[in-house]
């Protein structure tokens, strides 16, 4: 059977692709950064206090985990309304492959969230049973992101669609795919580092700089980062190398846009590495920040070199009906600008968020 006669027909856009592109993209960066620290400062609450141990960062991360999670989930919308418009297509055939895990994933979402609540506000309490708590919460955060990797490269796959008629119980996940562990372990490892930084950083600015043992906290951080960003350094040519072989050829000079972004995105990593060895926060953060944007341009342009046999965005005819984009991006707009403000009465509150 020919996969391809799988594929639903395309609807022509409301707008030009290039506009749900980058919107897609900046979504994304900014929800895979809030990912990384969501994950990552879970990890390190966990390993800090093994046994019930009450350790000062694990208490700071305690009070803004559940607000890490409620932006991670919500400002996850955007990329998920833009990738659906741009490959609804394909992404809603590997939604039915793999139905049940998907199913699970809001599950899985509110269990974390609930644990995070549970860890914040009964944090004395809990005692030893924090570790537990936490174990939960980051094994779940894990799933969810196991099953979103499925997902992502199974739509990129069409071909493997066909397992849908050995298995229609939705059941499948896209173990074939060789590339699937090392992307789990990039973000994985990104999720480690990004945390890492995270802590340095809350403990190296305002009042918490001033309380004794802030610095150990921060070379603490740091090394989390340092550590996770050195592993990457085994783990992206893993990731590299999986890759179907003529996408990895575009990236090594074979095309001029993926090239561009794959050495900038290598700059950006030893910019990191750089930044982690001299225990300097602020430029970590500006380092991850501009990696994490080339990254997602090399995402971006390797899904679209997957996919060009089969579709090819720009070539898709748009209607030119631009009220709709508007209404969403000023209640986009607006809705940040109300975020913002609530955060601001937050800290004139005095509270933690």
């Amino acid at each position: 059977m020919d996969p391809t006669t799988l594929i639903p027909a395309t609807e022509p856009y409301q707008v030009q692709w290039w506009i749900f592109q980058a919107l897609l993209s900046l979504g994304f960066l900014v929800h895979i950064l809030l990912v990384n620290v969501m994950l990552g400062t879970t990890v390190m609450a966990l390993v800090a206090g093994l046994g019930g141990k009450d350790d000062p960062p694990a208490r700071a991360i305690s009070t803004k985990l559940p607000t890490t999670i409620a932006f991670t989930v919500n400002f996850g919308v955007v990329p998920l309304l833009f990738l659906q418009v741009l490959y609804g297509h394909f992404f809603y055939i590997s939604d039915i492959i793999m139905g049940w895990f998907w199913l699970s994933v809001p599950f899985l979402v509110m269990f974390a969230y609930y644990m995070a609540y549970l860890f914040d506000f009964r944090y004395e309490r809990l005692g030893q049973a924090r570790t537990l708590v936490l174990l939960l919460a980051a094994a779940c955060m894990t799933a969810v992101a196991f099953f979103f990797v499925n997902n992502l490269t199974m739509f990129l796959t069409p071909d493997r669609w066909l397992t849908y008629f050995e298995n229609d119980r939705g059941t499948v996940l896209n173990w074939a795919d060789p590339s699937l562990l090392p992307r789990v372990s990039h973000f994985l490892l990104a999720s480690l580092a990004v945390g890492g930084l995270a802590v340095a950083l809350l403990w190296s600015r305002g009042e918490r700089a001033a309380r004794p043992g802030a610095q150990a906290h921060v070379r603490r951080g740091m090394r989390w980062f340092l550590l996770a960003s050195v592993a990457q350094l085994a783990v992206g040519p893993w990731f590299l190398l999986t890759i179907r072989h003529d996408v990895m050829l575009l990236f090594l000079g074979g095309g001029g846009a993926h090239t561009a972004f794959f050495a900038a995105a290598m700059l950006g990593v030893a910019a990191v590495l750089y930044a982690g060895l001299a225990r300097r926060p602020g430029l970590g953060a500006v380092a991850v920040v501009f990696t994490a944007a080339m990254m997602v341009g090399v995402r971006e342009l390797m899904r679209i070199s997957y996919l060009e046999d089969f579709y090819r965005a720009w070539e898709v005819p748009s209607r030119g009906e631009y009220s709709p984009l508007a209404m969403f991006l000023v209640a986009l707009v607006l809705g940040i600008g109300v975020v913002a403000y609530v955060l601001k009465l937050a800290r004139n509150a005095g509270k933690e968020a």
